[in-house]
């Protein structure tokens, strides 16, 4: 099969194999992001990596019947507009911080996989599909190491009241814990602000004898606390 654009046309074999390979290595990279209770999952990976490879093949395909016109230039407004995508991910959170950045960065990257399919380039597709698998799912452990080692964390928790969170603070110097920054915020959510619990961002250093995990277990256990989640 040739996969070149100098070819008189492209069949429709070829056609349904690149639309195709864009759908499973979408659904792939949406799986992971799917069974973590992302906004963007499983459908919306294969939707965006599906649309891209489509966009691709119908530029290909007005280039070799007209023969004019940059080959590229709807590819590069996909990976622009995708944005809007990433966007919605990151903002539609249940808190007025950032985070969904990693799913935002993996709907564009799952657009460049699926213009890799669509222009007939499969093994950067499959070999790029792979890669960022590899990366959202098993990176982050590694990215948890280094957490670990740097005792840096940033958390978001919400407290029932000004006090609990003056309590906290002070806990920290026995605890081994200390505040580096923190700000407030506040939740999207009725039932929450109606019992006025007080959300912050906030980013401590962990003292070096105390893990992680053991932090988490004793602020969770803390009165006061609705709840401590760290935030990626």
């Amino acid at each position: 099969m040739n996969n070149t654009v100098n070819q008189e046309y492209l069949g429709a074999l070829t056609i349904i194999f690149r639309v195709l390979i864009s759908i499973v290595l979408g659904g792939i990279i949406g799986l992971e992001r799917g069974t973590s209770h992302q906004v963007a999952g499983f459908r919306t990976y294969i939707l965006v990596s599906l649309g891209s490879s489509l966009i691709m093949i119908i530029n290909i395909m007005l280039h070799l019947e007209y023969g004019t016109g940059d080959i590229g230039r709807m590819g590069a407004q996909v990976i622009s507009g995708i944005g809007f995508l990433g966007a919605g991910s990151i903002m539609t959170t249940n808190t007025n911080f950032v985070k969904g950045v990693t799913t935002a960065a993996g709907l564009w990257a799952s657009a460049a996989v699926g213009l890799a399919s669509g222009a007939g380039y499969y093994m950067p597709a499959i070999f790029g599909g792979v890669c960022i698998y590899v990366v959202i799912k098993y990176f982050k452990s590694i990215e948890s190491v280094f957490m670990e080692k740097s005792r840096v964390l940033d958390l978001l928790i919400a407290f029932e009241s000004d006090e609990n969170f003056r309590h906290f603070l002070e806990l920290g110097v026995e605890k081994g814990w200390r505040v580096l920054e923190f700000y407030e915020g506040s939740y999207n959510d009725n039932e929450v602000n109606e019992k006025n619990h007080l959300h912050y961002q906030i980013i401590l250093k962990l003292d070096p004898l105390i893990s992680v995990k053991e932090f988490l277990f004793v602020t969770r256990q803390l009165e006061g606390i609705y709840f401590v989640e760290i935030i990626e």
